[in-house]
Formats: structure tokens, C-alpha cells, sequence
């Protein structure tokens, strides 16, 4: 295991910005929390190997794992942000739009806001102005580091069947805003070892 530091929370309103903008504060480097990584190989990374934690038990555990992912690979998907609306159509597919195994769906989401894998972003209209506030999801700094781009890619395959088809596999990466490097960026002469780099920053 390694002690890894938590990425800054990204500022994303544009009051947000100006406040960062106004204060005198020097700007950290880092966000001050930590979480414990695995350094095992991928290899030893598999559900046979590691178990859920079981705290409070094992089912729990996984549930909330299960559940966390499937939230942030929508978001990753979505381009990196997701409406209140789409947020629920999509729990009510689930039939997780109310309860979560046997808790309120509501108290499950507040938890993970609190937990650091979902941000919830609330835009009211400004003052004098009318007009609904409009809510969008986001991928929270903890899920960046836990689940990240590889454990979204491995859940949609895992949905999907593991499907071996290269045009499977280019239309993942457009979704999640991947492009793959050019000729001469690092890979094998075969081609076959190739990088992958954000395009759209989420």
C-alpha cells in the first residue's frame, strides 16, 4: 500500500474562480487529504483475489462499490458532467431512484458527496434574475483516484462482455474523450503500445 495525496478540488463556477482569483492565500499544490492505493500488479487485482472490506459487511461494501462506479462511469461518460435529470432517469432504470439495498438513494449520494467520489454542483440564477437553479454531477478527486479512467473502461467492457473489437474499443475512448497518441510518441514499432491522453479535460 501507498499513501497517496488526494487531487485539488477544481474550482468550476465562474464565482468560484473569481473568489480564488480574489484571495491573498497562496494557492496549495495539494488538497491536504490522503488515501491508501494498492502498488499490487493488475494481475493481482482481481475480484477472486480482493475481497470487499468488511466494514460494516461484506455485501454493503460491495454494494456501495458497485454502486459508486456505475455513478461515476456515467459522469466519465457524459463527458464529465451529469444533469439532475439524467442523474435520475438513469437510478430510475436502476430501480435505485429511492432506496440503495436498505438505505434512502438520498442519503447514499449525500454520503458520497461528503465521501469525495461525486461533486454536486447547484446553479442558482443570479440575483433579480428568474429562473430555476439547475443541478449537475461531477467526478469527485477520490473517484479520479480510485476508480479513474481505467476502472470506467473496465466496467463498460465488463457490462458489455469483454468484447474484443477494435471498433468497440475506439468508440469508448471517444466517449470518455480519449485520443490516441501519434506515431512516434513512445510506442513499439509494431504499434501496438499505445498511449492514451485526455482531450476535453474531465
Amino acid at each position: 500500500m501507498e499513501l497517496r495525496e488526494l487531487p485539488v478540488r477544481e474550482k468550476m463556477t465562474l464565482h468560484e474562480k473569481r473568489q480564488a482569483m480574489k484571495s491573498n492565500t497562496q494557492s496549495r499544490s495539494g488538497s491536504g487529504a490522503y488515501v491508501l492505493s494498492s502498488t499490487l500488479l493488475p494481475e493481482y487485482r482481481s475480484a477472486s483475489i480482493l475481497r470487499p472490506s468488511k466494514t460494516p459487511s461484506a455485501e454493503q461494501e460491495a454494494t456501495s462499490m458497485g454502486f459508486y462506479t456505475l455513478l461515476v462511469s456515467l459522469i466519465w461518460l457524459n463527458g464529465g458532467e451529469l444533469s439532475e435529470q439524467k442523474l435520475q432517469r438513469s437510478l430510475m432504470r436502476l430501480n435505485a431512484d429511492r432506496m440503495l439495498a436498505s438505505e434512502r438513494t438520498e442519503v447514499v449520494l449525500k454520503r458520497l458527496e461528503r465521501q469525495g467520489y461525486l461533486i454536486k454542483r447547484v446553479d442558482r440564477p443570479p440575483v433579480g434574475y428568474e429562473g430555476d437553479q439547475t443541478i449537475t454531477w461531477h467526478v469527485g478527486p477520490r473517484a479520479k483516484e480510485e476508480i479513474g479512467l481505467d476502472g470506467v473502461m473496465g466496467l463498460v467492457r465488463e457490462v458489455y462482455g469483454h468484447p474484443e473489437d477494435a471498433a468497440f474499443d475506439k468508440k469508448l475512448r471517444s466517449s470518455l474523450g480519449l485520443k490516441s497518441r501519434q506515431v512516434g510518441d513512445g510506442e513499439g514499432e509494431d504499434g501496438n503500445d499505445v498511449g492514451w491522453s485526455m482531450t476535453n479535460g474531465a
